[in-house]
């Protein structure tokens, strides 16, 4: 019975309390000053006033301390940074933050301007306040160039904020930058036993409702219950026993000058009482281009549980263990790794690339694995990946919008390339999937069930040895007239063929006669319908012909 705790997974290099090791940027004038009136962190801001039009700002350079950020534990600078008349900002160039080795040595970043890098950086936001976002200084694309000499990310101890105005007539302190801190994010742990679980909520009341804190790390504009922003990683559990229960949270992941991995969601269950419940929805806004800014949501460890019922969309990499089941949720990713985790009642939105697979080597089962989901295109490769020669039982699986056989989008790619691959379809709401093969033949087999039951109008009861004609009609995958059902009913008034090959939906007519000395005689029955992928189940009432 422990209460949440939630932690820091970083560096705080400097609380930008007071001005010690902060100096000019590209600017004369006073000295910065450690105020009140601009922070966000704790006490003081170290903020300057700019009234030129050029770039001028603040920088810390303390010398010594320097930090590793090439390390796995220290990618992103969680910059805080804030322009008070932001209106007049120059609009290609207005503000950016340097980072680097020295005063002489760093890196160039414009953080609000046409000529950014990222998109989010456009401009400076419309409503004002603080710029807070996570950098990752590895990525060489997001700089717009080197500010001097040749700086070292191994030895960082140089930071940085600048603005360019078009009029530059400040009447006050109007350029600030707040606590550097460096790291991954956050880390969530307790919430077991008679304590209340962790939500995301208690991150931010850790982060931005803690003003010693306000790492940026999340943020949430507009209180309780509106989406949360989460601008680095958020770790749930380590050895230490969580529960973790969310509930119609939002949590958006931004776009920005981040790399692959600094975003997202880790959930550890190494410990064996460590539950893990989520129910809300995230929303990834970055993309594949240049370098993937997309969020990843990963669960490691098999000892406690975990149960996803929320909505991940655009996602980069998911992955699972068989500690794991995704019950009712909708993901939308490019890598989706199972591991043994049950899926189902779910819709997997694909958006992997160009003969790519988002599932490879799955594991399918209808009380564990995967069964009963639905797949659907947003990318431009395949939704799963069969690397055996052997055969595969799917049950409940749908596949929509993917491309024709042997495209580089069909549903199934089959990487094995040589043998058999046989992949029998059952259950409900299922069609049959298009596939390319890497050489192995395909056998697939989508059986349904087709069957007419034949009664008697006037006393519903079972009509045997009724002749029973079911034939395809026009606007299905086969020739008008293909015999489907021929024969009698049975005792119980029944035919069927469990074993009809689905393809898609196929229009049926047919009919049913009784007429038997010395009777009793019906008048023929009509049937018309489609076997759709839930197969054709159709009761025909026959009446008397007296």
């Amino acid at each position: 019975m422990t209460a949440v705790a939630v932690s820091f997974q970083g560096t705080r290099v400097n609380a930008s309390d007071a001005n010690t090791n902060w100096g000019n940027l590209n600017s004369t004038g006073p000295s910065p000053s450690a105020e009140p009136q601009n922070r966000y962190q704790g006490s003081n801001i170290v903020n300057k006033q700019i009234t030129s039009a050029s770039f001028g700002g603040i920088d810390y350079d303390p010398g010594t301390g320097a930090v590793d950020m090439t390390a796995a534990n220290r990618p992103l600078w969680f910059v805080k940074a804030v322009v008070a008349d932001f209106a007049d900002l120059v609009v290609a160039a207005g503000a950016r933050v340097s980072l680097g080795s020295a005063n002489n040595a760093f890196y160039h970043y414009i953080v609000a301007g046409t000529n950014a890098n990222r998109g989010r950086f456009d401009e400076y936001p419309p409503q004002g306040g603080f710029l807070i976002f996570g950098l990752n200084p590895n990525i060489a694309a997001w700089r717009e160039g080197t500010g001097s000499g040749s700086p070292s990310l191994t030895a960082v101890d140089y930071f940085g904020f600048e603005a360019a105005f078009q009029n530059g007539n400040s009447k006050a302190e109007n350029v600030g930058l707040d606590a550097i801190d460096i790291g991954t994010g956050l880390l969530l742990v307790s919430g077991d036993g008679a304590d209340p679980d962790g939500t995301y909520a208690d991150f931010v009341e850790s982060d931005q409702n803690t003003s010693t804190n306000r790492y940026g790390v999340v943020t949430q504009a507009a209180g309780a219950g509106s989406p949360i922003t989460c601008n680095g990683r958020l770790d749930i559990g380590s050895a230490t026993a969580t529960v973790f229960t969310s509930a119609d949270e939002v949590v958006v992941y931004p776009d920005g000058y981040h790399g692959p991995g600094d975003l997202g969601v880790l959930v550890d269950l190494q410990n064996a009482t460590s539950v893990f419940s989520d129910a809300s929805t995230h929303i990834g806004l970055g993309s594949s281009a240049t370098s993937d800014t997309r969020p990843d949501f990963v669960v490691s460890g098999t000892s406690g549980t975990a149960t996803i019922t929320g909505v991940l969309t655009n996602f980069r990499n998911v992955t699972l263990t068989s500690a794991v089941d995704v019950n009712g949720a909708t993901v939308g990713c490019s890598l989706l790794t199972q591991s043994s985790a049950e899926i189902q009642n779910a819709k997997i939105v694909t958006d992997s690339a160009s003969a790519v697979a988002c599932l490879q080597d799955p594991t399918f089962g209808t009380t564990t694995g995967l069964h009963d989901t639905e797949f659907e295109q947003a990318g431009s490769g395949h939704a799963i990946e069969l690397d055996t020669a052997t055969t595969y039982n799917l049950t409940g699986l749908r596949f929509t919008g993917y491309g024709a056989d042997t495209t580089n989008d069909a549903a199934i790619f089959v990487s094995a390339t040589s043998g058999t691959v046989t992949i029998n379809i059952g259950g409900d709401n299922t069609n049959t999937p298009t596939y390319r093969s890497a050489g192995a033949s395909v056998v697939i087999n989508n059986t349904k069930t087709v069957r007419v039951t034949v009664l008697d109008a006037d006393d519903q009861s079972a009509i045997s040895g009724a002749r029973v004609l079911l034939e395809a009609a026009s606007g299905g995958d086969l020739a008008v007239g293909t015999d489907i059902l021929s024969g009698t009913t049975n005792g119980s008034g029944v035919i069927e063929d469990a074993g009809f090959a689905y393809t898609n939906p196929q229009p049926v007519t047919g009919r049913v006669r009784y007429a038997s000395p010395p009777g009793p005689y019906y008048k023929t029955g009509q049937i018309t319908g489609t076997i759709s992928d839930t197969g054709f189940d159709v009761t025909v009432l026959l009446i008397l012909d007296q």
